[in-house]
């Protein structure tokens, strides 16, 4: 499952996440179960996205932990177009 990561960094905390990013090792990165498929910087906002694939959410939650003290994260399962087209049927269906 692909799960959608944002993350906002204060502006009191951006040096140091500047620097355990810069030092940290990138194999010690994510935890067993979770792989990045991409990561995006807004550098110029503080801010970016990371999708991440993993079958546990709970594997996912452990790496946004990792980095709770200095941003703040958001995390929710990703979908394809051809899934949102059906959830959004759905709920139109479910609105008449």
């Amino acid at each position: 499952m692909l799960f959608i990561v944002t993350y906002k960094v204060s502006s009191e905390n951006i040096v140091e996440v500047w620097n355990r990013f810069t030092n940290g090792n990138p194999d010690d990165e994510y935890p067993e179960g979770v792989k990045q498929i991409c990561r995006y910087h807004g550098v110029a906002s503080d801010s970016g996205v990371v999708i991440v694939e993993s079958d546990s959410a709970v594997d996912v939650s452990r790496w946004c932990s990792k980095w709770s003290d200095l941003a703040e994260l958001t995390a929710e399962p990703a979908i394809t177009d051809e899934e949102a087209y059906q959830v959004c049927v759905e709920a139109l269906e479910n609105r008449k």
